[in-house]
Parts: C-alpha cells; sequence; structure tokens
C-alpha cells in the first residue's frame, strides 16, 4: 500500500494492526490501521487520512477547535484536547501487542530472506576428491599424531599471569573424593607428569582440585582457579564473532574442520608464571609447565596464538575460533591447497590436530 503524506512524499508498506477500536470521546468506531513510518520527531500514534474522513463525513469547527460527527442521528462532538485511546478487539490483548508506533517503525532493521537449495553431488567426483584429500592427510602424519610426545615449545605467545598488586597468594584445602575418584586422579596425575605437562611444586599457591563427567561418563579432571582468577589481571584480547566469521563463508562450497588435541595443553606457561598454576592433590602439590583449563585467561591467549599464525589467511580461507580452524573454498582445487598451507603451519609451529574429531 502506497501512502501520500501531506508533503507529497510516498511511503510503502504492507503492515496493517488488527481491527481495533478507536474512541473519541464517546464516539466509537472500529477500523484497520496501516503502519508506516514518520518522522521520529512527530508524536502521532494514529493518522485519520481520507478513508476514515470520507466515511464519517466530519464537520470541523476550526474556531472552536472541535469536530462533530453525526451516527445514527447522535451528534459527538469531539474537543481536540480530547485523549486518543485504543483497545483491541479482543480485550485481553493490549494495543501494544500489535501496534508499531511509527517512530519505532522509522528506525527497523533490515532483514533478509534466504532460500537454501540442496545440490546434486557427483558421487564419482566426490569419491574421487575424499580419496585426494586422505592422501594428503597421510603426508601429515606427525601433525595428527595420537600421542604428543614433547613439550610444546616456548613462543613469542606464553601465557602469562599477570596479579592485582597486593594480593596474598591463594591457598586452599583439597577437596574430599570417593575412591574411584582417588583412583582416577592417581592415573591423570601419573600422565600428566610422564607428559611433563605438570612437575612437582614448592609454591605458596595451591588450588583445590575436583572432577567433572564427561559425556561418555569418565572424569575429567579440573583444577578450581576461581580464587586465582579473582586476582588475575584480565586480558582485554578478543574473541572473534561467531555472526561476523559466519558472513565470510559467502560463495564458499567446500568446507574442512580441524580440531587441535587438547589446545590448551600445547601452549608452555611463562616461566615465571608457572608457579601460579599449583594445584593440591591427595597425592602431592603440583604446577603446570603448560596453559591449564580454568584460568580466566587462557582464551584470549590461545586465540592470540592462533591469529598470529594464521594472520596471512584469516578470512581469505580460514576462520578460527579458539581450537576450532574452518577451512573454506569454492571448488575442490583450491580447498586442497588450502587444506595444505593449515598443515603447513600447524606442522610449522608444532601444533597437532584429533583426527577423529576433524571433518574434511
Amino acid at each position: 500500500m502506497s501512502v501520500s503524506v501531506a508533503n507529497g512524499i510516498k511511503s510503502e508498506t504492507d503492515k496493517a494492526t488488527q481491527v481495533i477500536t478507536l474512541k473519541l470521546n464517546q464516539f466509537n468506531d472500529k477500523l484497520t490501521a496501516y503502519l508506516f513510518p514518520i518522522n521520529s520527531e512527530a508524536h502521532y500514534d494514529l493518522i485519520l487520512g481520507f478513508p476514515w474522513l470520507f466515511k464519517n463525513n466530519p464537520n470541523i469547527d476550526w474556531q472552536t477547535r472541535t469536530m462533530t460527527i453525526t451516527r445514527d442521528e447522535v451528534r459527538h462532538v469531539i474537543k481536540s484536547a480530547s485523549t486518543l485511546s485504543t483497545r483491541t478487539k479482543n480485550k485481553q490483548n493490549s494495543a501494544q501487542n500489535f501496534l508499531i508506533n511509527a517512530s519505532q517503525l522509522a528506525r527497523c532493521e533490515d532483514i533478509y530472506l534466504v532460500s537454501v537449495k540442496l545440490t546434486q553431488n557427483d558421487d564419482t567426483n566426490t569419491a574421487r576428491n575424499q580419496q585426494q584429500i586422505e592422501n594428503l592427510i597421510n603426508e601429515y602424519t606427525d601433525v595428527f599424531s595420537d600421542e604428543v610426545k614433547d613439550l610444546p615449545p616456548k613462543r613469542d605467545v606464553d601465557h602469562e599471569i599477570k596479579l592485582v598488586d597486593n594480593t596474598t597468594p591463594p591457598f586452599q584445602p583439597i577437596h574430599r573424593m570417593s575412591p574411584l575418584e582417588l583412583a582416577e586422579l592417581k592415573q591423570q596425575l601419573t600422565e600428566l607428569v610422564e607428559k611433563g605437562y605438570i612437575r612437582p611444586s614448592k609454591s605458596p599457591y595451591g588450588a583445590p582440585v575436583l572432577f567433572a563427567k564427561k559425556k561418555d561418563g569418565s572424569l575429567r579432571m579440573c583444577v578450581d582457579y576461581r580464587a586465582l582468577n579473582k586476582i588475575t589481571i584480565k586480558n582485554k584480547y578478543p574473541l572473534p564473532r561467531i555472526d561476523e566469521m559466519l558472513d565470510q563463508l559467502n560463495g564458499a562450497k567446500i568446507f574442512s574442520r580441524l580440531d587441535l588435541r587438547s589446545g590448551y595443553h600445547q601452549i608452555r606457561v611463562r616461566d615465571d608464571d608457572i608457579e601460579k598454576t599449583a594445584f593440591r592433590t591427595r597425592y602431592g602439590h603440583f604446577e603446570f609447565t603448560v596453559l591449564p583449563f580454568g584460568l580466566t585467561n587462557a582464551p584470549p591467549t590461545f586465540m592470540r596464538l592462533m591469529n598470529s599464525i594464521f594472520h596471512e589467511y584469516l578470512d581469505v580461507f580460514v576462520i578460527i575460533y579458539l581450537d576450532d580452524i574452518l577451512i573454506y573454498s569454492k571448488n575442490e582445487e583450491d580447498h586442497l591447497k588450502h587444506i595444505k598451507i593449515v598443515l603447513d603451519l600447524l606442522r610449522k609451529h608444532q601444533l597437532f590436530a584429533k583426527k577423529s574429531k576433524c571433518e574434511f
């Protein structure tokens, strides 16, 4: 519907209210109102247009600023100072449930309608391309190694823990555990020591340990760093917006996803800050040499490392959120090249992916 306003400007609208009751003093009328944007400085919730005036044929007295409407031989005199009020045909619903103030409508955001169409895959080409990807992956068995034997290298981006001035190292009692949890704790501590991820500690810091169940029912050891996090100066390095990353996928047809193996454990803790990661258990006092889960600044540190490594290719054919890497391309040929570039960078920086969680 096209609406012409007093200054000659036309506004298009396809929005209408339910049937509403217009009340002017004692005069009631039913109408359907159309919604269209007007100047945000205007303060009119409703404008009575020519169709309404033609239907009711009011007698307007400009000197007394009154409007007289005759309906069923009853004269209704409406003064200009009268209050307009509206109510819905369904009294249970307020008019605000379906009326949009014109000034608000003028500030509405654009939305876009997208239709998704399934395309037919060429099974022959798909099988051939998948085989090419498998052959490429086989060239990087070191990147997809099931076991990472060595500590990660020291890099420009190692995790640091800066504390608020004049704070005391938090030191908390250990939590009580069941026999099952103690057995699991002993096993996980042994594995972490063998990998070099933790070592015995004499630190004045000491966080307690607890367990959380994974989806498969196994137990994940968690260090409760809440006391340490309270006195840690927060790293404001930004994490990417998901919606902005998704915008980068426009036009892409081929996708692969890489998931890094225990991503945080692939970053070292700065030597001077290792003692701050200390935790206490039934079997001793330990500290992390690699980035543990639960530290307040762990995500910013990891994101900084990934951005520094993949900076040249971000939003070109790679988007990254923490330890998840998405490779996107417009065709199979480019996709193979893009996968190779990413795997080369992982190998160069001694980062490792978990093949079982990757998708190609």
